[in-house]
């Protein structure tokens, strides 16, 4: 873990060493050296070999889970509560970004830190949700630490985008940059196949079940956690 840089990019990812190869890909020469991307792989992990084969350069690390930190079956929320709260402790900011990510502006990763004159939540334009959701975004680390979290645990795969969306909003620094693509490779823009995992976290049982399970977290974990945002950074 590099505790010089300014911002920790959080990529979980399962089975799919290709996509985080062409994430790398996508980073190299436009991302700043005040920047790490970690990328955090189960340590049962059938395709390991493969991710550890893969050439990360200065910006970049893997980051092996054992699972007996987090016990299978892990859940995306319990690997970003996990490891999230440990980056904010070294770094200013923490941002996530799904190994299906392409970031596509020079400088992404700075204009995005930039952007956050106090502490809050900035996202690009993904080409898919726009400004409607950040499905990767960054955090500035005084709200992480607030929380104690950095996701709504409960939820295993959807949703995250709207607390990040529902965190800045409430920390008053939601800010979105249309011009910073970080573009998202997803099925739902005809951009990729529709792989096992995107079947699984697109499925209508999921959404369902972590739709409930978000308004169960709204309902009784973030009315705490916003008064803790409240004490600690001085959210009204």
């Amino acid at each position: 873990m590099n505790e010089d840089t300014q911002l920790a990019m959080l990529v979980p990812s399962r089975g799919r060493p290709q996509k985080v190869a062409e994430l790398l890909e996508s980073c190299m020469n436009i991302t700043t050296t005040d920047t790490q991307v970690a990328v955090l792989v189960d340590d049962d992990d059938p395709a390991l070999p493969e991710y550890q084969s893969l050439q990360y350069g200065q910006f970049a690390e893997l980051v092996v889970v054992p699972k007996l930190l987090i016990p299978a079956p892990r859940k995306l929320g319990q690997i970003l509560n996990r490891y999230g709260p440990m980056y904010a402790r070294r770094h200013p900011y923490v941002g996530f970004m799904g190994d299906d990510h392409r970031p596509r502006t020079k400088g992404w990763d700075a204009q995005l830190i930039q952007a956050l004159d106090k502490p809050g939540v900035a996202y690009g334009n993904d080409l898919l949700q726009g400004p409607n959701l950040p499905t990767a975004c960054v955090v500035s680390s005084e709200l992480i630490l607030a929380l104690g979290y950095m996701s709504p645990e409960p939820c295993e795969h959807l949703f995250l985008d709207n607390f990040w969306k529902q965190l800045g909003m409430t920390a008053g620094n939601l800010v979105y940059l249309k011009d910073v693509v970080v573009e998202h490779v997803h099925p739902a823009a005809g951009k990729t196949g529709w792989d096992e995992g995107y079947q699984r976290s697109m499925s209508r049982e999921l959404m369902d079940a972590d739709a409930g399970r978000y308004q169960e977290f709204l309902r009784t974990t973030w009315p705490q956690s916003r008064m803790r945002l409240e004490q600690a950074v001085g959210v009204q």
